[in-house]
């Protein structure tokens, strides 16, 4: 079961054969979320993120296995069966994007992973987004997202909402409510 996981995450890796690219617009508009993703994988701030960082990132944040659009749950799953899975998911997933095999992740590794991701999954790339904004967005980890948690990032990034088609956090202004999970 293994080799079907590998193949998955290797078939994403930035060293699996050219997809098409993704615009040099999109890019410039993914460039502060992909920053940001990678903040939440760098426990310490110091630009490389090890194993241990990345594994716990992902347990800590349970919206950034969506985010990455990868590591689903399975219906009817025990839990042993999803740690198991987990692992050999999270096994595949850390060497897809050690492009360098030195053991630790950094930005330029993990950009390159995720575009090449989006690039080669232009169906999903616009769902992926969306849970990456998400998690981006739900700063208390409770799969809601209130209005001051989604303006601050669409603040930082207003080509973002332009791109998503969302309206200008600035435009929204006294929008109530939570948008749920």
């Amino acid at each position: 079961m293994a080799a079907p996981v590998v193949r998955r995450f290797l078939r994403d890796s930035p060293a699996a054969a050219a997809a098409p690219a993704l615009s040099a617009r999109m890019q410039r508009s993914l460039e502060p979320m992909i920053r940001r993703l990678f903040t939440f994988f760098d426990a310490n701030g110091d630009g490389d993120v090890t194993r241990a960082e990345a594994r716990g990132s992902l347990a800590l944040r349970p919206g950034l296995r969506q985010a990455l659009g990868c590591f689903d749950d399975v219906p009817g799953e025990s839990e042993a069966e999803g740690a198991a899975r987990f692992d050999r998911e999270f096994d595949a997933f850390f060497a897809a994007i050690d492009a360098d095999r030195g053991q630790t992740l950094d930005l330029d590794e993990f950009r390159g992973w995720y575009l090449a991701r989006l690039a080669r999954a232009p169906a999903t790339a616009e769902l992926v987004l969306v849970r990456a904004l998400f998690a981006l967005c739900d700063e208390n980890n409770d799969s809601a997202v209130g209005q001051a948690e989604l303006h601050a990032p669409l603040r930082e990034v207003p080509e973002l909402a332009a791109d998503l088609g969302l309206p200008s956090p600035r435009a929204a202004g006294g929008a109530e409510g939570a948008f749920e999970a």
